[in-house]
């Protein structure tokens, strides 16, 4: 990694409990090791295929994050309502 800074940004998206998805941009480069075991995008191979590969990721994580906000918002909805019938028949 070229970047003193890399290993920083990771270690802050891991935190977060972001998605991580290496993307290899040079052939025979060695993941550190806190991130060699994640499913990696080969770039070099093909450049084209990793892009669309990298997208479909994105898209993807974004649909699942999509459906666990709408099945919060109805399980918060869910007691919301099962609160405001409790309380009109304790009236």
């Amino acid at each position: 990694m070229a970047s003193e800074w890399v290993s920083q940004e990771i270690g802050i998206a891991h935190g977060n409990h972001k998605p991580i998805l290496p993307f290899v941009l040079e052939q025979g480069l060695a993941l550190p090791g806190f991130i060699k075991e994640l499913r990696s995008v080969a770039a070099f191979q093909n450049p084209q295929q990793a892009m669309y590969s990298l997208r479909e990721t994105v898209l993807r994580n974004s649909l699942v994050k999509q459906n666990q906000q709408a099945v919060a918002a109805l399980a918060f909805g869910g007691l919301l309502i099962l609160a405001l019938v409790g309380i009109s028949k304790g009236s």
